[in-house]
């Protein structure tokens, strides 16, 4: 391939209920700043008034100051490996995820992958791709993450793979729309999963193809996405709070 643009799943967790209460109608702002920490925001000038913490939601978090902490060294990488979400960040998981948040978060990231790929000519020749990875970025897990806690339960790797084997996850609504836009443009996509190929290829194939990803060029199994193979391109972080994966 000439040129490819991963997306994949980042472990950064976000806003909590007292946090989405204390910003009000700012939530673009809570979505604003983590695309820019996750380096998803194209380049921008000046940045915005609404500047970190503000009276309301030091107040609001009271004595919770330390969520914010930890979220954000988790955010910028600076935790050292880390295998639950720490059992007192339950609720602001849960809220996050359920609370609309998560899809503001979801859109402004869609949103600046659309103006990405519209300053992209794409060739005849069929090689620009883009590489999308499949848990948490194109399919959801939160059905399976809620009996776990939000993630504050270790991870079950034979208890997911037997949830995967049923192929119900469901497609994050604004991921397949940003997939059928680029099929149609004329990128090609390919799927990268860690899943294993002996035991989930048909589960993984049939569960793609029933949540509408029809059309895409290939699906690589046993290979997930991770800053180590894409860093020297133009990749964009999905949210990913329920567990760390790389």
């Amino acid at each position: 391939m000439r040129s490819w643009f991963p997306i994949l799943p980042s472990c950064h967790l976000r806003a909590c209920d007292t946090l989405a209460e204390a910003e009000g109608s700012n939530g673009y702002w809570l979505s604003w700043r983590l695309a820019v920490e996750a380096n998803n925001m194209s380049v921008f000038g000046k940045p915005s008034c609404h500047l970190r913490a503000c009276d309301a939601l030091a107040e609001a978090e009271g004595s919770n100051g330390y969520w914010l902490s930890w979220r954000l060294a988790v955010e910028a990488n600076n935790m050292s490996v880390w295998r639950t979400v720490p059992p007192q960040f339950q609720r602001h998981v849960e809220s996050y995820m359920t609370g609309g948040q998560y899809e503001r978060d979801l859109k402004l990231i869609i949103d600046q992958v659309t103006a990405y790929a519209k300053g992209i000519a794409v060739s005849d020749d069929g090689m620009d791709a883009w590489i999308l990875d499949i848990d948490d970025t194109i399919i959801s897990n939160m059905l399976y993450y809620k009996g776990k806690r939000y993630g504050c339960d270790p991870f079950d790797a034979a208890g997911f793979k037997a949830w995967a084997v049923r192929g119900e996850f469901p497609a994050i609504p604004a991921v397949l729309g940003l997939f059928k836009k680029l099929v149609d443009d004329g990128f090609k996509v390919i799927f990268l999963t860690a899943r294993d190929q002996e035991t989930l290829r048909p589960a993984t194939f049939n569960n793609l193809r029933n949540q509408g990803f029809d059309g895409y060029e290939r699906l690589i199994m046993n290979l997930g996405l991770n800053w180590h193979n894409c860093n020297r391109f133009r990749t964009f972080l999905v949210i990913l709070p329920f567990y760390y994966g790389f």
